[in-house]
């Protein structure tokens, strides 16, 4: 599906939603359960991952950057990172909604409101850093 036509936008937005909505959902259930190390935790791991998996889209040929294709320095070096540091920063939005909320309130269980501010701060700091990282791969 072409990310440019309309109904590629949508299917995008909706999901990166879906991805923030199940991070938060994680990462409250995290913070609770382990405190701010696991919160840490998780935040490393999903940073990592978002990094690899959005390599797939950005190589030319998807198994090019796995199998040692002359183009793959390039993304293995310039295009992972900048995507890893894209997910680093929305999750990073998305743990502290999560982490703060959870300070102001004694709560035990998460609100429709705390699900839906660490979703939007999640892909609010994802579509920034986005905007800055294309900058610097091109």
């Amino acid at each position: 599906m072409n990310s440019t036509s309309p109904s590629g936008a949508i299917f995008s937005l909706v999901l990166f939603l879906a991805i923030g909505g199940a991070y938060t959902a994680v990462a409250w259930q995290t913070h609770r359960r382990w405190g701010l190390l696991g919160l840490a935790i998780l935040w490393l791991c999903c940073s990592a991952a978002y990094g690899y998996v959005s390599l797939g889209p950005a190589c030319r040929q998807p198994l090019a950057c796995e199998l040692g294709d002359p183009d793959s320095s390039f993304y293995l070096t310039h295009v992972a990172p900048v995507y890893a540091i894209v997910g680093a920063l929305g999750f990073a939005a998305g743990s502290a909604v999560i982490h703060l909320r959870s300070r102001s309130r004694a709560a035990d269980r998460s609100r429709a409101t705390d699900l839906a501010l660490g979703t939007l701060a999640t892909l609010g700091a994802w579509i920034v850093g986005t905007l800055l990282g294309s900058r610097l791969i091109f």
